[in-house]
């Protein structure tokens, strides 16, 4: 397109870098002043140079300006999330962004999230990933639900959204990142388990044990064999929730679009294998429950209902920990 005589080509679009922070931050009100400040003057000349009514001190000062306004919010950001977050934010952003197609917003990092913390869990084989609060299905052409088309979500559970819950409670999540094993006969353990596996020996011990023994999973230290039910059991929640150093509340089983999506971005070798996992997925009653996963069944999009009061010596679990954003 030409542009009129004597002005230069620009080309506007580059010249109005963001400055738009990776992560809500919070603002005194004197920072704020001046953000507000360099924000309205930034804007002003924005606006010249985009209508090339600029002049060569004008985007000379714009420049400064954004420079300033960037170096604000990096130090900002630096100094709310801490460098040992920074990786993970920006994991997390490339890995929704491949997922929806688009940027999605990540809040902060809960307070009670400490760069100690955070490396005690990896140490342990846990990991923390975000889930936006969005619902995942949509009315089609016949009046039915079904799955929402999202560039990075190929294998989508084989249950629709009638039958199985179809919206992300979002947020911060605490994830076992551990592979579960191939099945071999009740005998398959998941690897380097033991913070779990001692929790899960003290559930099988005694008179009145609350996880009762299953001959067919010999080792009690073994995540199968376990009821779908139990997992509704306080001291269950309880046991878990301090394997995870996580509170009693925050912990939970992952449901079925939830554990797919987390399959999609992270972990695809979850559906690699023949064992199941149980999910949060039940029914009003609580008498059925979700599992998924196994590899010969369609691994990723394999998701079945099943007794919850049922043992399986195929059929695992997968805890979590969830957490609220701060304000």
């Amino acid at each position: 397109m030409p542009h009129p005589e004597g002005q230069p080509t620009r080309e506007p679009a580059r010249m109005v870098p963001s400055t738009e922070p990776s992560v809500p931050l919070d603002w005194s009100a004197d920072e704020t002043v001046a953000l507000t400040k360099r924000a309205e003057e930034i804007a002003t000349l924005r606006d010249k140079i985009i209508s090339r009514a600029s002049t060569p001190a004008e985007e000379l000062r714009f420049k400064n300006l954004v420079d300033e306004m960037k170096g604000m919010i990096e130090v900002k950001e630096a100094a709310e999330t801490g460098p040992e977050f920074r990786e993970l934010i920006n994991r997390e952003q490339e890995a929704l962004k491949t997922l929806f197609g688009k940027e999605i917003e990540i809040p902060p990092l809960p307070q009670e999230i400490t760069p100690e913390k955070y490396k005690e869990w990896k140490e342990k084989g846990f990991e923390l990933h975000y889930l936006p609060p969005v619902v995942l299905s949509e009315t089609g052409p016949d009046g039915k639900k079904k799955w929402k088309e999202l560039p990075g979500w190929t294998k989508k559970p084989e249950k629709g959204p009638e039958e199985i819950h179809s919206e992300l409670p979002g947020g911060w999540m605490l994830v076992d990142t551990r592979q579960k094993p191939n099945y071999d006969n009740g005998a398959q353990i998941y690897p380097n388990d033991e913070v779990i596996g001692k929790a899960l020996e003290t559930l099988r011990r005694g008179a009145n044990p609350v996880i009762e023994p299953y001959d067919a999973v010999p080792n009690p230290k073994s995540r199968f064999g376990i009821r779908g039910s139990d997992f509704e059991k306080p001291e269950v929640q309880t046991a878990l929730a301090a394997s995870l150093g996580v509170n009693v509340k925050d912990l939970d089983l992952p449901y079925a679009i939830e554990n797919s999506l987390l399959m999609h971005m992270h972990m695809p070798e979850w559906g690699n294998t023949t064992t199941l996992e149980w999910l949060k997925d039940k029914t009003a009653d609580s008498r059925d429950r979700l599992y998924g996963g196994n590899s010969d069944g369609g691994g990723l999009s394999y998701v079945y209902w099943v007794g919850a009061a049922g043992r399986h010596e195929d059929v695992g679990f997968r805890p979590l920990g969830r957490f609220s954003s701060k304000k």
